[in-house]
């Protein structure tokens, strides 16, 4: 099974312990239950860029795809979660 397989498997593991469902894009507090951080650390990764994301109706979103690459490109978060 290859790394972006591997990744994605886990991320949905984690939405279902998280009770929220898989869909094509996630709000900022769903990021943030996501990935376990806060919303001050949510919005500066995505100033610096480490998360790329959208604004729509003045609310900022991140698809699932780049949250998956985010998790493949953050090796730290492979480490912390032993993928």
């Amino acid at each position: 099974m290859n790394e972006k397989k591997i990744t994605e498997k886990f991320f949905l593991e984690i939405l279902k312990e998280l009770n929220i469902s898989k869909k094509d894009i996630y709000s900022t507090k769903e990021v943030c239950e996501i990935l376990s951080i806060s919303k001050r650390t949510f919005y500066r990764y995505t100033k610096k860029h480490f998360i790329f994301s959208v604004i729509l109706k003045g609310k900022r979103k991140v698809s699932y795809d780049e949250l998956i690459n985010f998790l493949l490109r953050n090796k730290t978060y492979h480490r912390q979660y032993s993928l």
